[in-house]
């Protein structure tokens, strides 16, 4: 288990100085705040809404990065067993070798309503193109 300063050390080489809040116009997800306390990294930052011309429609959420895991904290969401603002709907985590996101996508419902495991989507599983064509070829395709 690393300390709190390892912790403090590392996350300020993974994410440097916090930055200012994203303009209404960035359509990236750029932090607003990062904090490390003994929770663990603390990311705040907005979702902007992809599917809209509109990008001040946006979505505040934050992310903790703790006890081995990362918990979401979108603003106005929750789960079952949380006080109001205060849920956490999903987790992405790593139980019994294998990555999976865990949702609450239910309110009212206290246990967990999806599971998705990523074993499908390990770069080891990739099957080579029926062209031929490799990934790296495709890149170069799609980018000239």
């Amino acid at each position: 288990m690393m300390k709190n300063d390892q912790i403090e050390a590392v996350a300020r080489e993974l994410v440097g100085d916090p930055q200012p809040p994203p303009k209404p116009t960035d359509r990236h997800i750029n932090p607003d705040r990062k904090t490390v306390g003994e929770r663990g990294l603390i990311v705040e930052t907005h979702l902007v809404d992809q599917m809209l011309d509109d990008p001040t429609k946006n979505l505040s959420v934050r992310v903790e990065f703790r006890d081995g895991s990362i918990f979401i904290y979108p603003k106005g969401y929750g789960d079952y067993c949380s006080l109001e603002g205060k849920g956490c709907p999903a987790i992405i985590e790593l139980a019994d070798d294998r990555l999976r996101i865990v949702a609450w996508t239910d309110i009212n419902q206290e246990d967990s309503t999806h599971t998705v495991e990523f074993d499908g989507a390990k770069e080891e599983e990739r099957k080579p193109e029926p062209t031929g064509l490799t990934y790296e070829d495709d890149i170069q395709y799609h980018s000239s």
